[in-house]
């Protein structure tokens, strides 16, 4: 037996519309919309819903049935308002400890105390860092310093120019009719980018805590394997969500004004302090160690800086979390 859930437009995650005596669900919403399908045999963990489909909706209600379901163990269903599921990674609302805890080996003092973080709305996030062909298709111009590529990820650019191109983005897309004005893409704040690396992970990386150093070069551009350059977007394993380079290939920016220390204590969508002097940096980069690689390790910069080792990526959230 499945629950189905009926699928809403726009997003947030519906909820629950009752047991069904099928495989599947009843997704109402609208017409000609893409949705994502997902499906997961544990609904108290939020790190294992998997995507089934995508379907763009031919009429409302529609009733979808999986006929590859087994059965036993059961699955449960949800549908996704999803404008863009080429790009975007749902992100399930859920929990997670913030930072590393001190017996973690290289950890710095910056990733504590340990926070415990609820966030009550999923999000989506983008796939991949911003290329340089996406960040061309809105802003028209290509500020990167290592260019020939448009899928290397874009560089040089400010957290104002990054911050610019989520407005334009958000704008375009509005008129387009993709997305609903009550949500808007941004950048991530630096709870949203950590939750979303590790992916249900409390382990060093979002893959393990490869004390030996012998998996990361599977998941990440860094100093022993990028030739000293970024590289393709997706050309290295993604983590268990979907998204990739979170470890490795470029600094990304975040929403955050750094903070030398976390609040400590039960958080909900923190968003780090209300003034500062640096914005967060998160992820490493190709000219990173190792350690810079961490799924907790922290940088940062000046807002207005611009370096080759520095990009980002969106995130699609309601405009009030």
């Amino acid at each position: 037996m499945a629950l189905g859930i009926w699928a809403q437009s726009p997003p947030p995650p519906p909820g629950l519309a009752g047991p069904q005596m099928y495989a599947g669900l009843v997704i109402t919403g609208q017409v000609g919309a893409i949705y994502q399908v997902l499906y997961t045999t544990n609904l108290q963990e939020a790190a294992s819903w998997q995507v089934l489909t995508n379907i763009t909706l031919p009429f409302s209600p529609y009733v979808l049935l999986d006929w590859d379901s087994p059965g036993s163990p059961k699955r449960f269903y949800q549908a996704i308002y999803n404008p863009d599921p080429a790009r975007l990674v749902y992100i399930p609302a859920g929990s997670f400890t913030l930072g590393s805890p001190n017996s973690e080996p290289d950890r710095e003092t910056d990733e504590g105390p340990q926070t415990q973080v609820f966030f009550t709305r999923a999000f989506f996030m983008s796939k991949t860092e911003v290329s340089q062909g996406d960040y061309l298709n809105v802003i028209s111009n290509n500020p990167s310093f290592f260019t020939g590529n448009n899928s290397r990820p874009v560089e040089q650019v400010s957290w104002t120019d990054a911050t610019n191109y989520c407005a334009l983005l958000t704008a375009r897309e509005r008129q387009a009719g993709r997305i609903d004005y009550q949500w808007h893409y941004r950048l991530p704040t630096e709870a949203e980018w950590e939750y979303a690396c590790r992916a249900g992970s409390t382990t060093r990386y979002s893959f393990g805590d490869d004390l030996t150093e012998i998996r990361l070069g599977n998941y990440a551009w860094f100093d022993a394997n990028a030739s000293s350059s970024p590289q393709t977007v997706a050309s290295k394993i993604p983590n268990p969500w979907g998204l990739f380079d979170m470890h490795g290939n470029l600094w990304e920016w975040c929403a955050d004004w750094y903070a030398a220390a976390y609040p400590g204590g039960p958080r909900t969508h923190p968003t780090g302090p209300q003034t500062g002097t640096y914005k967060v940096l998160r992820g490493g980069a190709y000219n990173s160690n190792r350690l810079l690689c961490r799924s907790a390790n922290r940088h940062y910069a000046s807002p207005t800086e611009r370096l080759p080792n520095i990009g980002f990526r969106v995130v699609l959230a309601p405009v009030s979390p």
